[in-house]
C-alpha cells in the first residue's frame, strides 16, 4: 500500500495541508499591533435602529460616555453603589426624608430660576 504523503514529503515540501503565506499577508500581520494583554481585539460596531451599540468584551454594566472635541468618545466605567455600601446613618436620614414627605411635611417647589 502506498503512502498518500510520500510524495510531497519526498520533494521537500512537507505538509501542504494548509495554505503558505505570502510576503504581502506576512508584513500586513507584522503592521498590525496587538493591544495589550486584556484588551479584546478591535472591531467594527455599527448602531442598530434605535442608535445603540454593543461593547464586546465589556466588564462593567454602565459607561458615562464623554464625547471628545476629535469625535471619539472616551467610555469611563461606573460601578453604582449597593445598599451594603451606603453607611447607615445615610440610609436613616433618607428613610426619614421619605416618611416626611408621606406626611406632607415638606417645601413646596422650589423655582430655580
Amino acid at each position: 500500500m502506498a503512502n498518500p504523503m510520500a510524495g510531497s514529503a519526498a520533494k521537500g515540501k512537507g505538509d501542504t495541508s494548509r495554505p503558505k503565506t505570502t510576503k504581502t499577508q506576512a508584513k500586513a500581520k507584522e503592521k498590525v499591533k496587538k493591544p495589550g494583554k486584556g484588551f479584546p481585539d478591535p472591531y467594527t460596531a455599527k448602531l442598530d435602529t434605535k442608535k445603540r451599540i454593543t461593547i464586546r468584551g465589556a466588564k462593567y454594566q454602565y459607561y458615562a460616555v464623554i464625547p471628545q472635541p476629535d469625535d471619539t468618545f472616551l467610555l469611563k466605567p461606573q460601578v453604582l453603589l449597593g445598599l451594603e455600601d451606603i453607611s447607615p446613618d445615610t440610609l436613616a436620614m433618607m428613610d426619614e426624608a421619605m416618611k416626611n414627605f408621606k406626611a406632607g411635611r415638606a417645601y413646596g417647589p422650589i423655582d430655580l430660576t
